[in-house]
């Protein structure tokens, strides 16, 4: 900055001349300073474009977005300026479009490069000029530059840097919902929604492009003392006390993802409430192995793509009572039967699965212990065998006693797996032969 100074105040110095005449040159006696006089320009976003190799920067103190070249003839020099006329004597407070304002960026994350937003320059208002009401507003503009001779367009008869107006704006259809007269951000998503961050509330929003209001969120920390402790759903934060810098939403194949596996974790705020219609539930449950000792079977469940889980509910269909004290994703039985497992996580996702336990009563130092799954099937059936049974000839047949599907799974692990969504839809009787026992049970398809 320095080095790009202009005053018209004391005509003895070097960087003394017109201000109106130097648009790309900086006035040191503009502007105002927030705390400290070295906090004058109180930069607060940075943003590159490799294409132009321009540098974008956001100057709330002269309620302005710059645009510095970095690798081109003219490095250093501010090339754009746009937002306030007033800062190189071009214009008064009428013309003035932003104030405050942050995330001052070029439109690229999360967007595709043939997306009609593509290149914009999106920024967050925070102080509307001109009105007293209390709401910030998002906007996009188009800057007019020229490749080839490295230069932005001004407007011949202001002098001023175009464009005239932004070229999409946006305020909150609910007063006040959209405001804060620090931090903040604005994202244009892929789908050309908004994603919109009021950073002194903590509040994050996405608006759809009719605006209309998809989901909002608030950020679930008190901050105290530097540090940001959980809290309660439901929790009513004062401004500052959940301040929030920014959101993002970063694509999957956003490059610094590469090679890392994600996991979702927990909700960030104690007690939450779950929201089933906000989810997407991947719950899933799979018979993982059956045992038999001297005289149960013991099942074991597996949870797959599930939070922590906060109910397990286990009933006999044979009687539909509710098994007491079976709370866990293991199960005890002595009997043979179908049995229904019904989980929910922690976000209100819930899911179940009939498991089909077969106990051969035949006398045998080792008895056959089968769990079939699911029953009924749309189609693939999944055979889990206690570690002793040795190899299975399984057979199935239909009503009429007919021989339907047969397989010899010689030298077979004791998970096994068919596909019979061959087979029309109905009840068939399953027969499972090994070593140590024959187990059958009944069968149901429904595609």
């Amino acid at each position: 900055v320095w080095d790009h100074l202009i005053q018209d105040f004391d005509s003895t110095k070097s960087n003394y001349g017109v201000v109106a005449d130097n648009i790309h040159k900086i006035n040191i006696n503009f502007g105002q300073t927030l705390g400290a006089a070295a906090d004058w320009l109180h930069i607060n976003a940075i943003d590159y474009d490799p294409f132009s190799q321009h540098i974008m920067l956001s100057v709330p103190t002269f309620n302005e977005i710059w645009i510095v070249d970095r690798g081109n003839t003219t490095s250093g020099e501010l090339k754009w300026r746009w937002g306030n006329p007033m800062a190189y004597d071009r214009g008064d407070s009428s013309n003035t479009k932003l104030g405050f304002q942050h995330h001052t960026h070029w439109l690229d994350l999360a967007l595709d490069s043939d997306n009609a937003d593509y290149g914009k320059v999106g920024v967050f208002n925070n102080r509307v000029q001109g009105d007293t009401s209390e709401y910030s507003t998002v906007h996009t503009l188009i800057p007019f530059y020229d490749e080839y001779e490295n230069e932005y367009a001004v407007d011949a008869a202001s002098g001023t840097f175009l464009p005239a107006d932004f070229d999409w704006s946006f305020s909150s259809p609910d007063p006040n919902t959209i405001y804060s007269n620090i931090v903040s951000s604005f994202q244009r998503l892929d789908n050309g929604n908004s994603l919109i961050c009021s950073g002194k509330s903590g509040d994050t929003r996405e608006y759809t492009q009719e605006g209309e209001l998809v989901w909002y969120y608030k950020t679930p920390l008190l901050n105290q003392a530097g540090m940001a402790s959980p809290v309660s759903q439901g929790t009513v934060l004062n401004p500052f006390q959940n301040l929030t810098f920014r959101a993002h939403r970063y694509p999957a194949d956003f490059p610094a993802f590469d090679g890392i596996d994600f996991v979702a974790g927990a909700p960030i705020e104690l007690d939450p409430t779950p929201i089933a219609s906000c989810l997407v539930c991947d719950l899933a449950l799979e018979l993982d192995s059956i045992s038999y000792d001297s005289s149960s079977a013991n099942i074991s469940i597996i949870a797959n793509g599930s939070y922590d889980l906060n109910s397990i509910e286990w009933i006999n269909l044979s009687d539909s009572s509710v098994i007491p004290y079976q709370n866990e994703l293991d199960f005890t039985t002595t009997q043979s039967g179908d049995f229904l497992i019904t989980v929910t996580d922690i976000m209100g996702c819930t899911t179940s699965l009939v498991v089909s336990v077969i106990i051969d009563s035949v006398d045998s130092p080792s008895p056959l212990a089968v769990g079939l799954y699911p029953n009924p099937t749309t189609g693939i059936l999944n055979l889990v065998l206690n570690a002793s049974s040795g190899n299975a000839l399984v057979s199935i047949y239909n009503m009429q006693g007919q021989t339907v599907f047969t397989s010899n799974n010689s030298n077979s692990p004791n998970a096994l797996r068919f596909d019979l969504g061959h087979l029309n839809n109905g009840a068939y009787t399953i027969v499972i032969q090994t070593s140590t026992g024959v187990a059958t049970s009944r069968i149901l398809i429904q595609k």
